[in-house]
């Protein structure tokens, strides 16, 4: 995987990434937007609006930056305004959101655990009962037939009681409770503390998590891959290395005795050196650069590397001008002495000269 394929991956990555807690953030905007009415027609209007916030939530960060880097004041103190305002709406709309999710919750945990207590209760009750009937027995107070009989019915309605108890207690079962539903808050039990107010610190964090990821997300990736723009200076060309030719081979003769050859002198390499770019005068770059540009207000401005190209353009090859220090020293001063209100300036990572225009006419 190369760099730029492995840099695309982890920025694809990011977008999913922040793409879903954008959605998650949306739709607690539109349940906030929702909640403010309850006819069902307004329902709908409002939860659009406020969905819509949250969309320019995400998008004024870019007019927020862009405006700051083009010097435009009052759009960024705008734009800064607008982004506050959405921003703290979305913040409250998430914060609801989680909160009633989370009380939700634990008011259903509260429900299924006063079931099984109550359950609970009933069959200590039941078994109470239970033991006491089973030591009680009506005597007869006297021996007519009446007293018998009564005591006899007496009897006979405690065990049917005593019976009915005991199979109610080996027929019960507990109440139909999942663990789901006991499930409570590990933050609150660990600190022992109260649930509501755990649950509102919960949905204050989570929300400003939320908000922040979502509304500043995608500004992140998008300034991550923004290459930096570099100058870099023009490779010298290549040192040529003169040497003289090899010298010729004598055939050989038909003479049994050949006469002493002077030896072969070969002359060394010699390392031609580069020969130094001629600078352009002063008053050519001056005159090129008053051809084509112009003095302006503060507000206009020209990137520094157009105003090389454009020279470059008109000029030789071992004049143009391709290092740092020359346009330094150079071009820039020429460009400089345009007007009063020519400067050189950073801004976004790019160097701009203030105060410049191009002229129409060389534009056209």
């Amino acid at each position: 995987m190369t760099h730029t394929t492995h840099g695309r991956f982890w920025a694809a990555i990011g977008f999913l990434a922040f793409g879903s807690l954008w959605l998650v953030s949306a739709a607690a905007n539109f349940h906030a937007g929702t909640a403010l009415s309850q006819d069902e027609a307004t329902q709908v209007v409002l939860g659009a609006a406020s969905l819509s916030i949250d969309i320019a939530k995400a998008v004024l960060i870019f007019a927020l930056v862009a405006a700051w880097h083009n010097r435009r004041l009052g759009v960024a103190i705008v734009s800064g305004l607008l982004l506050t305002l959405c921003f703290v709406w979305s913040y409250r709309a998430a914060t609801n959101f989680a909160w009633a999710a989370l009380m939700e919750a634990e008011a259903q945990a509260q429900r299924a655990e006063q079931v099984l207590e109550g359950a609970a209760v009933a069959q200590d009750l039941k078994s109470k009962r239970a033991a006491f009937l089973a030591q009680q027995k009506t005597v007869p107070t006297g021996k007519s037939n009446g007293s018998v009989r009564l005591a006899l019915e007496a009897n006979t309605a405690t065990a049917t009681e005593f019976k009915s108890l005991i199979r109610d207690l080996e027929t019960s079962r507990p109440p139909d409770v999942s663990q789901q539903m006991l499930r409570r808050d590990a933050v609150a039990k660990l600190l022992e503390a109260d649930p509501g107010k755990t649950a509102l610190a919960t949905s204050l964090f989570f929300a400003a998590l939320l908000e922040l990821a979502s509304g500043f997300g995608f500004w992140v990736i998008a300034e991550a891959r923004r290459r930096r723009q570099v100058v870099i200076e023009a490779p010298a060309p290549a040192v040529a290395l003169q040497a003289d030719p090899a010298p010729a081979l004598v055939p050989p003769t038909l003479e049994t005795q050949k006469a002493p050859s002077a030896p072969v002198q070969r002359q060394k390499r010699v390392l031609q050196p580069r020969a130094a770019p001629v600078a352009p005068p002063p008053n050519e770059i001056e005159a090129l650069v008053a051809k084509f540009y112009e003095a302006a207000d503060a507000q206009s401005r020209v990137l520094l590397t157009s105003i090389v190209g454009t020279v470059n353009a008109h000029l030789d090859e071992p004049k143009k001008i391709s290092s740092p220090t020359r346009t330094s020293t150079v071009l820039v001063p020429a460009v400089e002495r345009l007007g009063p209100q020519t400067q050189r300036v950073r801004a976004g990572g790019k160097v701009w000269i203030q105060g410049v225009k191009a002229k129409e006419e060389q534009a056209a």
